[in-house]
């Protein structure tokens, strides 16, 4: 007579932050009272896209100004002070809205004052995540 004896399997721990993130917001929904469905999770799929492509937006336009030389003026001979070449900078946002199956994703594209950042992770004129490489 040969007896079976199961395992019990658990979950591991993961060490990945993202994964502590996932807990506690579904923790927090459960202690909130609200239902945990397609709702809840079409909710947490735009929050987490917005803030993960705004953050490699970011990311990007650190690149771009840092690898940005000033831009040179050109000389003036009759000047008696030279002129500074201006560094360029942050400017503000614009925004752009992404169709995605979550729903519409209002986004906050940082802009450059020299108008020469071209964001690769949401290419200009494209409007939907599908889009996006």
């Amino acid at each position: 007579m040969s007896t079976t004896i199961k395992k019990r399997t658990y979950r591991r721990k993961s060490t990945d932050p993202l994964d502590l993130h996932v807990e506690q917001y579904v923790e927090q929904l459960r202690e909130s009272g609200q239902p945990l469905g397609a709702e809840a999770f079409s909710t947490a799929g735009q929050a987490f896209s917005k803030r993960f492509i705004e953050a490699m937006l970011q990311g990007e336009m650190d690149v771009h100004l840092s690898g940005t030389k000033p831009t040179e003026t050109p000389s003036d001979e009759e000047d008696p002070v030279p002129s500074v070449p201006t560094p360029n900078k942050r400017n503000g946002f614009s925004q752009k809205t992404l169709k995605t199956e979550f729903g519409p994703l209002r986004l906050d594209i940082p802009r450059d004052r020299q108008n020469t950042f071209d964001p690769v992770v949401v290419p200009k004129h494209n409007r939907s995540l599908a889009q996006i490489s």
